[in-house]
């Protein structure tokens, strides 16, 4: 029988294909190694709780608690931090993910939509506020929301020497805020409040059927509930849940005018026209309309002392 010799690289090729395959055995154990570990690390990841705050909220105005959609909650770190905020589900349920510490939770009381690209809000139950929270790792905290909606109202009747006065304008700022424009018989009532207590403001619009630049608003002087003419001076208007503070009238005033003529200081006094006029009182200023021919009025003033120094620009 004839001798082969081998290939002087046979051998060598032999013990590298054995290599290969003893790598690919280690690999495999290797692989299956990983999928037992990972087998036994999924289920108590999937079984790990977050840390942070979750909570339902709900309408407490409502004799069965609903649950309440897209009311607007809020989280702030204390000692100062970023707030995080979400929208609560169709379950009245939300929850904010958090790092541990001490937090404060505000239901803000409004409902938030998207509406053409755009989240419109609007204040639809009495904001909450609950604090301090306590946020510890791998627990969420239970922080519930039962709100009461915002269903206070203010109503009055607004006259002047006894007669229905239309197109006022009738605001209540304090613990929230709101506002409504008298009927013809006078009346008015703003709606949507917050309980608590309120400033209420009387001012006169310009009238709907007058369009341009020139229209002007019925000459009555701004003032306030009991009439008072400052903010300050004002009495306090009560709101309570659910309920109507009815009887906040006004009987508003006229204000008082200053007229005269404006002309150059030479011998022969001509009128000039487009000057600006402006009284100055103790509490409040107002412009003077201008008028052509060098004439002009100053309107809707209060009883007052005015600063005998009658302003004057050239416009």
């Amino acid at each position: 029988m004839r001798h082969i010799p081998m290939h002087p690289f046979a051998r060598p090729l032999v013990r590298f294909r054995a290599c290969a395959l003893a790598g690919v055995a280690r690999s495999l154990v290797l692989c299956v190694s990983l999928v037992a570990l990972c087998g036994m690390l999924l289920p108590a990841v999937a079984g790990a709780t977050a840390t942070g705050i979750t909570g339902t909220v709900t309408n407490a105005s409502s004799g069965t608690n609903p649950p309440v959609e897209n009311l607007n909650v809020c989280v702030s770190k204390k000692g100062g931090g970023l707030t995080t905020c979400t929208n609560s589900s169709a379950g009245g349920k939300y929850t904010l993910e958090v790092v541990v510490g001490e937090y404060e939770v505000r239901f803000t009381g409004s409902v938030c939509v998207s509406s053409g690209g755009n989240f419109i809000c609007t204040q639809e139950y009495v904001e909450k506020v609950v604090s301090p929270v306590q946020v510890t790792s791998g627990n969420l905290t239970k922080v519930d929301g039962p709100l009461l909606e915002v269903d206070g109202k203010i109503s009055g009747r607004v006259t002047a020497g006894g007669a229905p006065v239309e197109h006022i304008e009738v605001c209540a700022f304090g613990s929230g805020f709101g506002c409504a424009t008298t009927n013809a018989g006078g009346e008015y009532t703003i709606e949507q409040l917050p309980p608590g207590s309120y400033t209420v403001q009387f001012r006169a619009l310009v009238p709907s059927s007058c369009k341009g630049f020139g229209c002007q608003p019925p000459d009555y002087i701004p003032q306030y509930w009991n009439n008072a003419l400052t903010r300050e001076a004002a009495s306090t208007v009560l709101v309570k849940e659910s309920a109507t503070t009815a009887g906040i009238n006004a009987g508003l005033q006229a204000g008082g005018h200053i007229s005269g003529k404006v002309t150059n200081a030479s011998i022969y006094a001509q009128p000039i026209a487009g000057v600006e006029v402006c009284a100055n009182s103790t509490a409040v200023n107002k412009e003077g309309q201008r008028e052509g021919g060098g004439g002009m009025r100053v309107h809707d003033l209060e009883r007052g002392i005015l600063d005998p120094h009658t302003f004057l620009r050239r416009l």
